[in-house]
This record gives structure tokens, C-alpha cells and sequence, in this order.
């Protein structure tokens, strides 16, 4: 989910980024997410209804929006 949030955002501030950017940023905010206690809790805290939704989600405000 965090890479696919990640993809999100690349694609939605940078418009026709290339595959080897968007895979630098979703490795980038992956490292970033193992530092984080509420990344860490993510699986116990986010629901499969949840998950679903941001999944399918078609932009960063949709992800966030499943998650509230």
C-alpha cells in the first residue's frame, strides 16, 4: 500500500515521471515507513475494507480518504 501511495503522489506532482522515478521514491518512502511506529502498525490498524479502497484508489487525496 505504501508503494502504491507512492506512485500516487510521483505521478500526480510529476506528470510523465519515468518507471526508474517513481520506483526511487517508492523505495525512498519504503526506508522511510521502517522508521515509522504508525507505518509498522499499519497491517494490525488497517482493515482489508481499507486496504481495498486505497488499492483501487486513483489519487493521493482518494488513498487518504479510505484510510480516515
Amino acid at each position: 500500500m505504501i508503494a502504491r501511495y507512492a506512485e500516487l503522489v510521483v505521478r500526480h506532482d510529476m506528470p510523465g515521471a519515468s518507471e526508474d522515478v517513481v520506483r526511487n521514491e517508492q523505495r525512498r518512502v519504503r526506508e522511510e515507513a521502517n522508521g515509522d511506529e504508525g507505518f509498522r502498525n499499519c497491517t494490525t490498524e488497517v482493515g482489508p475494507g481499507e486496504y481495498t479502497c486505497a488499492m483501487s484508489a486513483a489519487t493521493p487525496d482518494a488513498v487518504e480518504k479510505c484510510l480516515e
